[in-house]
């Protein structure tokens, strides 16, 4: 079931445009870019990642296909460690993030 992959991906439409309409309106050069992020199992179901994928390009086709990334959290207990930073020149939109045991 893709209830939440299709709720999630008209939310982050929606946000896209409303911070596009914020930047022009406020003459911004960069808007900026809301991202998704996706948890998954240390190994997922490959057939469960391309259904979200194909879900999310259903509803968002405007997203380009560079926009997806995937981020392996350590299992270090120190917090800055668990977190992938996306450079601010990435257009990444999407990020499967693995959750770990």
């Amino acid at each position: 079931d893709t209830v939440l992959v299709r709720r999630a991906t008209d939310k982050l439409k929606a946000s896209a445009a409303a911070w596009a309409d914020y930047a022009r309106q406020q003459d911004e050069v960069r808007a900026v870019v809301p991202l998704m992020v996706l948890q998954v199992p240390n190994t997922p179901d490959p057939n469960e990642i391309g259904r979200a994928l194909d879900t999310i390009f259903e509803r968002y086709p405007e997203l380009p296909a560079a926009c997806v990334a995937h981020a392996a959290t350590s299992s270090s207990n120190n917090p800055i460690k668990r977190f992938m930073v996306v450079p601010s020149y990435c257009s990444v939109r999407l990020l499967f993030s693995v959750t770990g045991d």
